[in-house]
């Protein structure tokens, strides 16, 4: 299902996937005559299907996330990893328009401003944070800062991620969306991957 960003229905289509087995496409594999902006949903029929998602030119940067199921759908999300290149989608997987705004915390975890936001029932919101918060955009390199979420219903269904460009590579980080006692961290890399030096900062 693609929806664009005003949370309209723009098409629909259909794929079978054999038992253990797996499918690998294209955006514009899936839906090739659509040219609209907006977000991609998939309905199916089995617990036990899971999937992830690529964006790139597949060259010189590529990255990508573990899709996001319906439980991961919450009033709070919380955006991290933020730099001055990062930019933020908040998808509104509610039947209803969800607004309130978005607070921005230091390392000290001081709310230090707040910016509103207005996203209609199955719509989108995305926009980089340099722009959302200009006046720390550039502190955002050097210093520690998180985004949260703060819709005015607490029945809001949202779900995030955020995209960072950086010289070398793009770097997706789905937003957290339950607090925990118990942390797992699949995507943290360290040492030399294909000729190149990776660290992760936590």
């Amino acid at each position: 299902r693609w929806t664009n960003t005003q949370g309209g229905l723009v098409s629909t289509t259909q794929f079978a996937i054999p038992a253990k087995g797996q499918l690998s496409l294209l955006l514009r594999q899936i839906f090739p005559n659509v040219t609209v902006p907006g977000w991609l949903s998939i309905d199916v029929d089995l617990d036990q299907v899971s999937g992830f998602w690529l964006g790139g030119d597949f060259v010189n940067s590529t990255d990508g996330a573990p899709l996001m199921n319906s439980r991961s759908a919450v009033a709070l999300p919380v955006f991290v990893s933020i730099t001055s290149k990062s930019e933020i989608s908040l998808i509104n997987a509610g039947p209803t328009a969800a607004s309130g705004f978005f607070s921005l915390f230091n390392s000290s975890g001081q709310n230090v401003i707040n910016v509103l936001f207005d996203v209609p029932a199955f719509g989108v919101f995305q926009q980089p944070v340099a722009s959302m918060f200009p006046a720390y955009a550039n502190d955002f390199d050097s210093s520690g800062y998180w985004i949260r979420a703060n819709p005015n219903s607490a029945e809001a269904k949202l779900v995030g991620t955020t995209l960072t460009t950086t010289a070398r590579d793009n770097v997706v980080a789905n937003a957290a969306v339950v607090p925990a006692n118990q942390f797992v961290f699949p995507q943290i890399v360290a040492g030399e991957i294909g000729g190149s030096i990776y660290n992760t900062q936590l």
